[in-house]
């Protein structure tokens, strides 16, 4: 171990026969105590302060994951601040306010209208949403990124978030077109546009990974999730038919029941599609990671399945305590006959109680269970390459992640 800089190498035999490079390890220092603390403040405050305090919780959290990451020994740092988060909120807000306003204005006007056009109405309005969540995660991870340095240099994002909105709507497009076959070949279009443009200090990353390597672990989903969709569409263009004309007894009698028939079998496929999900994340995710270099460096991640798994189902089975007080809460009212008075304090305890446990358990259990993982099981190939990085200049985004914190999209 160097004890200058604190390096952490684990040797392989072939790095240790001289055959291969080293191997450095990453480590997440955080413990649970200061962590479910911190949450515990953060949340007591952005409820008395009806979520303005919602800023500068995020900040003290992610300083503190921030801080306690360790990539070869140097712990990462967040220089975002509160104001920068809540300015960039702002900016969001005047965009999507005179948006809002104006979908209200032609829905209103076209009530009127045919239903084809009350469709388009809202279609062109989703639209418009989603481009702007894609607008919003580019921007979003430029700010993060201009905010966090390791050692002293700090990361950054060229590019521009509009030419990635473009790229994911045309992608999301063929996605739709092609009933989902072409979802591989559109995250990794967008993962190497958005690596290809991130820096440290003032070297690139650089990203290799193809679509094609991911189709056949994606396939597994996309078998399991076009039937449902199409169940579920099927249940719902039917419905509306049998509410606006009436319909035929006995051909919605059969065609209902062909539809039960396919819902029968399906429920298994929907009950394993999230842990098949999680599956491929988990595969996509290591494929990224063992595609992504850095000057000669590069990183190998032992993420599992099973973990994330486990990870995962903990946290909605403690999320589900609360819903649970809930429900008992709901049934001793009926059983005391006071149901209407008890149930509205049983639902606001219920709320309340949610609302305090929700972000203690994303917090103190999922989040800090991820990220330990991920970090105990992330190795950096060839370290000394990293060396090779010189330090930036550019101040990045002046103003935080707006849209992004608009919509509430991504992580911490």
């Amino acid at each position: 171990m160097d004890s200058k800089d604190d390096i952490i190498v684990a040797e392989t035999p072939a790095a240790a026969a001289g055959t291969g490079p080293p191997l450095g390890q990453a480590a997440f220092t955080g413990e649970r105590g200061p962590l479910f603390r911190l949450v515990l403040v953060n949340t007591l405050l952005i409820l008395v302060t009806l979520g303005i305090y919602r800023f500068w919780a995020k900040t003290r959290l992610r300083r503190y994951f921030w801080s306690h990451t360790r990539i070869l020994g140097g712990h990462l740092e967040y220089t975002g601040t509160p104001g920068e988060l809540f300015v960039g909120f702002l900016i969001a807000l005047a965009v999507l306010f005179p948006l809002g306003a104006v979908y209200g204005g032609v829905a209103y006007a076209a009530q009127s209208a045919s239903t084809a056009v009350q469709v388009t109405v809202e279609l062109v309005y989703y639209v418009v949403i989603l481009a702007l969540i894609y607008f919003a995660f580019y921007r979003m991870w430029r700010y993060r990124l201009s905010r966090t340095t390791w050692r002293g240099i700090r990361f950054g994002l060229d590019g521009t978030a509009r030419r990635y909105m473009a790229s994911a709507m045309g992608w999301t497009l063929a996605s739709l077109a092609t009933l989902g076959v072409a979802v591989p070949w559109a995250r990794m279009a967008l993962a190497r546009y958005r690596i290809n443009n991130m820096r440290f200090g003032s070297t690139r990353f650089a990203f290799d990974g193809t679509g094609r390597d991911m189709l056949w672990p994606w396939m597994a989903v996309n078998l399991l999730m076009v039937p449902l969709l199409a169940i579920l569409i099927g249940f719902a263009v039917l419905g509306q038919y049998v509410i606006a004309t009436g319909g035929n007894a006995q051909v919605d009698k059969t065609v209902f029941e062909g539809l039960g028939l396919a819902m029968l079998l399906a429920y298994p496929m929907g009950l394993a599609l999230p842990f098949v999900w999680l599956w491929y994340r988990v595969r996509e995710f290591r494929y990224v990671m063992e595609n992504m270099r850095l000057g000669s460096a590069s990183m190998v991640s032992g993420v599992t399945v099973a973990a994330v798994v486990l990870i995962v189902v903990i946290t909605y089975v403690i999320m589900g305590i609360p819903l649970g007080l809930l429900v008992a809460g709901l049934v001793a009212a009926g059983e005391t006959g006071h149901l209407i008075t008890s149930a509205v304090a049983v639902t606001v305890a219920g709320v309340v109680l949610f609302l305090l446990v929700a972000p203690i358990v994303t917090e103190v259990v999922f989040r800090y269970e991820l990220v330990g993982h991920v970090c105990r099981t992330l190795l950096v190939v060839d370290p000394d390459g990293l060396e090779e990085v010189v330090r930036s200049t550019d101040e990045g985004p002046q103003y935080g992640e707006g849209l992004g914190d608009a919509f509430d999209v991504g992580a911490i």
